[in-house]
């Protein structure tokens, strides 16, 4: 049972935290949601704009009928920066843990979405992966290529749209947290989140110059800017 415990809490770090490339010498952030919607079939004039509600995917019957959540995420930290990796995180408050929710890239959101003027579903990135245990479910997607090519773009934030892979047949409604999640084993966090690990671009740099304390030679350090050493202090 520990060895289980364990395999499943490595799972959990590989997804949420940690990349699935070589260490870098790199740092680390994540953004949480700009604002966010979801939109339902059975009213579908109804906006539910920045709701205090859970993000609903899926298919119900109470709730009836079927819903699509949308987030708008922050990219903008990656602005001059050199991203290695990058990955979308949501925490499943209720429904079935398996892989069966798309993740796509939409268009623009706003308080007039509703079912009937929903964003142009323009890309989908799939099912992603889930690690369920420690009574949780995290949802998964690695999204580096795509922040990348946003970000030179000169974009500031990417729309997310989520919606069950098949909205038809058995009932299966999901319900996401959309807001700051206090769990007993993983501890405080927001959700949905973008992480993303990076390298910083380095400045150009000014007043390069060589350190007078490398003179080791008798009398008066020397106002030159040579010094007698192969291995000198630069800065």
């Amino acid at each position: 049972m520990k060895r289980v415990l364990a395999l499943l809490c490595a799972f959990f770090v590989t997804l949420v935290i940690m990349p699935p490339t070589p260490a870098h010498a790199s740092a680390s952030t994540s953004t949480v949601k700009l604002a966010w919607t979801y939109v339902a079939q059975a009213d579908p004039k109804a906006s539910h704009w920045n709701s205090a509600d859970g993000a609903l995917v899926g298919t119900g019957v109470q709730p009836p009928g079927v819903f699509r959540s949308f987030f708008r995420m922050d990219i903008s930290p990656m602005h001059g920066k050199k991203l290695l990796h990058a990955t979308f995180s949501g925490y499943l408050k209720s429904g079935a843990c398996d892989p069966t929710v798309e993740l796509w890239v939409t268009g623009q959101i706003g308080p007039e979405t509703t079912w009937r003027n929903q964003p142009a579903w323009k890309r989908n990135l799939g099912t992603g992966t889930v690690a369920d245990g420690f009574d949780s479910c995290f949802f998964g997607w690695r999204i580096g290529d795509l922040v990348r090519d946003a970000v030179a773009r000169g974009e500031r934030h990417l729309t997310f749209g989520m919606r069950a892979a098949s909205e038809v047949g058995p009932r299966n409604l999901r319900v996401f947290g959309t807001d700051q999640v206090n769990h007993p084993y993983w501890g405080r966090f927001d959700t949905p989140a973008l992480r993303f690990w990076y390298n910083t671009v380095p400045e150009v740099p000014t007043d390069p110059a060589i350190s007078l304390d490398d003179f080791c030679g008798p009398g008066s350090r020397p106002e030159t800017k040579f010094v007698p050493t192969t291995t000198p202090t630069l800065s």
